[in-house]
């Protein structure tokens, strides 16, 4: 009777072909996590820059509106409704002087979490509750993981 050779695998030599395929896959596994994390948080910056731009150029280009002198700052820094705000006296005539009906004051004011807004009041002298908001970063807060 002759006998069959059986080509088989032995224990050992499943046990280590599973630890090496597990550590290929390991590997890659932590280079995806790695790269994902610093796309997202390069996306997070890059919103925050852009926001940051918008919000400094709309506040840049109601600022050079602003009259006053000194007994009348055209730049107040108080705050509304608890939270930090900057408040300007606008030239609404651009008549390049102070008079007091004519002219009003805009708004801006931060208001932090949850939704992390920063709201523009368009005209803070007349109609105080009626504002827009101008940036608003809920889904890129710190409520949603570090940046």
């Amino acid at each position: 009777m002759k006998l069959r050779l059986i080509k088989s695998v032995t224990l050992m030599e499943l046990l280590i072909a599973i630890v090496l395929l597990s550590l290929i896959v390991l590997g890659f596994t932590s280079i995806n996590i790695f790269s994902r994390y610093h796309v997202i948080g390069s996306d997070r910056r890059a919103k925050l820059q852009n926001e940051a731009s918008y919000i400094l150029e709309h506040i840049t280009k109601n600022i050079g509106r602003a009259i006053g002198d000194i007994a009348n700052p055209p730049i107040n820094r108080n705050n509304i409704g608890g939270n930090s705000a900057i408040r300007v006296r606008i030239d609404s005539n651009n008549n390049g002087q102070l008079d007091t009906p004519p002219d009003i004051q805009i708004a801006y004011r931060y208001r932090p979490a949850p939704n992390y807004q920063i709201r523009y009041y368009k005209d803070y002298t007349n109609n105080p509750n009626s504002y827009e908001v101008i940036s608003s970063l809920s889904g890129i807060g710190p409520s949603r993981g570090h940046i």
